[in-house]
């Protein structure tokens, strides 16, 4: 089912010759994501093969339901989610409703704290400490541990690494994270940036290049970064 933008697949998983009420995969074009265009490589008529594509049906209506409930308790946990934890971590005799409320606050927070971090470790050991980026041939020393990478600037650079991988190998892009902004950059180096963002209070800055100088524009929240997508193409563009 589509409306030309969001598309839904079914299957009949539940029940035979019965489409299931929920789909086992969403996909929305304005704010498609590098792992669902691996999924609907498989409906190209070239590789069509309907066993394959229900043999990961489950999969995926177990992944979709997995972060639906996932983004769920992280926002407003159950009493059950919280209970786990609690039960896990209190030393006390009796759990009361006080302690389960001072849970509520504590674990959603520092969940999404320990994600950041999570995602933060995982790309510094990507970008091995060894290599050093290059600033018109001079090493360029910075220190790491006042700056924290954060889940929006994540997802913009994944959003615009999937933008731009028809122009370059997706290898090739990377970030580099400063106390006043987060650049995306190409080759891993610091020369070669092609966006700059900056979260303000009520705006978010992204600052590119054109043939001769750079600019700057202002989105609203996040997801008004996929009207801009020729902006960022042609910010590439023009450091290549």
């Amino acid at each position: 089912m589509t409306n030309g933008v969001r598309y839904l697949f079914f299957t009949d998983l539940e029940n035979t010759n019965r489409l299931d009420k929920k789909p086992f995969l969403e996909v929305d074009l304005e704010k498609i994501q590098a792992e669902e265009i691996d999924e609907l490589k498989r409906f190209h008529r070239s590789s069509f093969n309907s066993e394959d594509i229900l043999s990961r049906v489950q999969k995926l209506k177990w992944i979709s339901e997995f972060k639906s409930l996932l983004d769920t308790e992280l926002n407003n946990p159950s009493d059950d989610f919280i209970n786990y934890f609690t039960k896990k971590i209190y030393t006390g005799k009796a759990i009361t409703q006080n302690i389960k409320n001072k849970f509520k606050e504590i674990i959603p927070l520092e969940t999404k704290k320990f994600l950041t971090q999570t995602l933060r470790d995982r790309f510094n050991s990507i970008i091995s400490k060894e290599e050093a980026l290059m600033n018109d041939g001079e090493i360029v020393e910075t220190s790491e541990k006042s700056i924290e990478t954060t889940i929006d600037e994540l997802e913009l650079f994944y959003i615009i690494k999937s933008m731009t991988r028809n122009i370059v190998d997706p290898s090739r892009i990377d970030f580099k994270d400063a106390h006043s902004y987060f650049s995306i950059i190409l080759d891993k180096k610091i020369t070669k940036w092609f966006i700059r963002i900056s979260f303000q209070k009520k705006f978010i800055s992204i600052t590119y290049r054109t043939e001769n100088d750079v600019d700057t524009i202002k989105l609203e929240k996040k997801d008004d970064i996929y009207k801009n997508d020729k902006v960022i193409i042609n910010s590439l563009k023009a450091i290549l």
